[in-house]
């Protein structure tokens, strides 16, 4: 149910600080736990809500989206511990989200351009290219 709201949500919507002040503490500290999860019925939901909240809100949520990114689909992928669901869920989460110029761009500018913001961009193409090279 949050998930279609979060995808049909308009600018107005997008734009309103209430809705933000939601979604940018209950929502961010849930979807972190839930990304942790190791059981797959939590984890992958929470995963395509992740994809939705940083595709949809980056730009407003832009700490919590590098947060979100970095903790949820970058750690899984750069750790060895990582169970094999959870490290394919997460690519197939950065498949989603990367599948969108617009959102490959504005990781790009919001974050490795940023000299106080992590380089998401450029560790999601290294954590891409490990992943392809284990293949």
């Amino acid at each position: 149910c949050l998930h279609k709201v979060l995808q049909g949500c308009g600018p107005v919507l997008m734009g309103s600080g209430p809705i933000l002040n939601h979604v940018r503490e209950p929502l961010c500290h849930a979807l972190l736990k839930a990304c942790a999860s190791p059981v797959p019925a939590v984890f992958r939901p929470a995963l395509g809500i992740l994809v939705t909240l940083v595709g949809r809100f980056m730009r407003p949520l832009h700490a919590e989206a590098g947060l979100l990114l970095q903790t949820a689909l970058l750690f899984p992928l750069e750790s060895a511990n990582t169970h094999y669901q959870q490290r394919t869920a997460a690519l197939q989460a950065l498949q989603k989200l990367c599948s969108d110029p617009q959102v490959v761009v504005d990781l790009f500018l919001n974050y490795d351009c940023n000299t106080r913001a992590p380089n998401l961009f450029g560790r999601i193409v290294h954590s891409l290219l490990a992943a392809a090279q284990a293949e």
